[in-house]
């Protein structure tokens, strides 16, 4: 193993890898050691890239082809793949393994689910069962604290216990996917068929009596074209449903569907707030950001709803989309230049409880994105087509740039996808198809 991470490394610095579609290169810094950074197998947007258990492992692959990868080594874990459905806090994590690299996506005459637990190595197989071919939307939501497990089974939802599968129970029928728990594990909220009315709704369980609280319909009447998400708020006073529904004739014919995001208030059930389809949560779900219709004379151009009261907090100066940090509520972006002929842009860090600017990047080229912040809000991720930057706000230096060599810069795109570990040592980033776990201590260290 040692001889690969230095052959590797020396790869890297070479200026190519093997594997990549394109070349690239590593341009700073020079002194990197041997497992500064590994490759960890294909990802792409399809790919929950998650890592779990305080950063031990990672969830790689693409389409149905998803498996664990060990962040130490880059190597595949043993055991654990498929797809992956569900993910708890605490390591846990249910695997479709009907859908393999060997099986491929062809249509079994039954499915194979199996509950894993990463949160330790080896990875350990807690049970598994089967459901039917036809299930294709079979969905499970693990609830805050890990002990609960809900999941869909010939069309119902079951509710278990999510350390060893014990004590399940069927809390309802005619129901589907997604399904989503509210912080303390008391309600579900999941979508259900009304069969009077041939109309999905969004309906919220008191898990524990196996009672109907409320239906919600976030079409509002109109024809209805999907669910994408529920989600519920911090503190669970909250749901946030993302849909798509067609808008009432003749626009339907020129638009299709259009996605919303509508916000409920859990007690009553009533609709608090309907914005974009573009809306974003915030890392710590206490806030929901959106872009203005029209910027107002401030310039301000993205309003910051506050998830307690779904009520309009603050409008920002800033770029949209920009990248949120996990567990808080920071959010970082580019600045919009005062004059439309300037083309360089700054990079900002917002602290959205506040609404203030805290930190800032010098003016770089205007076609920088932001694609992922640490969770401490020191690190940012910038994208271009052909490049990578890792940038610390703290001191303004880049601590990683990864790019393409200028012949052939298209069809590649680097850092598009991009993840922190919850402690942000560790940094995954695609170099297309192929990803990648950077060792961010070793590279600060092979910096200073």
């Amino acid at each position: 193993m040692a001889r690969y991470l230095t052959l590797l490394a020396t790869v890297l610095l070479a200026g190519g890898l093997p594997g990549c579609n394109q070349s690239w290169k590593v341009v700073y810094p020079r002194g990197l050691s041997a497992g500064a950074i590994v490759p960890c197998g294909r990802v792409s947007y399809s790919t929950p890239l998650e890592l779990f258990a305080g950063g031990k492992y990672l969830v790689a692959g693409e389409d149905f082809a998803h498996y664990a990868v060990d962040l130490d080594t880059g190597t595949a874990a043993p055991g654990p793949s498929g797809r992956v459905v569900a993910v708890s806090p605490n390591g846990l994590v249910v695997f479709d393994e009907t859908f393999s690299w060997a099986k491929g996506r062809c249509v079994p005459p039954s499915r194979q689910m199996n509950l894993w637990d990463l949160s330790d190595r080896p990875p350990r197989l807690v049970r598994s069962w089967s459901v039917g071919p036809r299930d294709w939307d079979w969905q499970c939501a693990f609830s805050s604290d890990g002990k609960q497990l809900a999941f869909m089974k010939y069309g119902e939802v079951w509710v278990c216990n999510a350390a060893d599968g014990s004590s399940a129970r069927r809390l309802t029928e005619e129901a589907a996917s997604p399904l989503a728990f509210s912080p303390d594990g008391s309600i579900l909220a999941c979508f259900m068929r009304l069969a009077e009315s041939r109309r999905s709704v969004v309906a919220l369980w008191n898990v524990a009596e196996g009672r109907l609280i409320h239906t919600l319909d976030p079409s509002a009447g109109r024809d209805q074209a999907g669910l994408e998400a529920v989600v519920f708020s911090a503190n669970g006073q909250t749901l946030v449903v993302r849909h798509s529904c067609y808008p009432p004739p003749p626009r339907w014919e020129e638009m299709g569907p259009v996605p919303e995001t509508v916000v409920y208030g859990v007690a009553g059930g009533d609709e608090l707030l309907r914005t974009s389809g573009d809306a974003a949560l915030t890392g710590d779900r206490r806030f929901l950001i959106d872009c203005c219709d029209k910027p107002d004379p401030t310039g301000a151009a993205l309003v910051v709803y506050d998830l307690s009261t779904a009520q309009e907090a603050r409008r920002l100066r800033a770029g949209w989309p920009g990248a949120l940090a996990q567990g808080t509520s920071l959010y970082a972006a580019r600045v919009p230049s005062a004059s439309a002929e300037d083309r360089t842009c700054e990079i900002g860090l917002w602290d959205l409880v506040t609404g203030a600017q805290i930190r800032s990047l010098p003016p770089l080229e205007h076609q920088w994105d932001c694609t992922a912040l640490s969770p401490d809000g020191a690190l940012v991720v910038l994208s271009t087509v052909c490049r990578m930057r890792v940038a610390d706000f703290t001191t303004g230096r880049t601590v990683l740039e990864v790019y393409k060599p200028p012949r052939g810069e298209t069809g590649v795109y680097i850092g598009r996808i991009a993840v922190f570990s919850p402690d942000g040592k560790h940094l995954v980033f695609n170099v297309g198809s192929q990803g990648f776990v950077a060792n961010l201590d070793a590279i600060r260290a092979a910096g200073s």
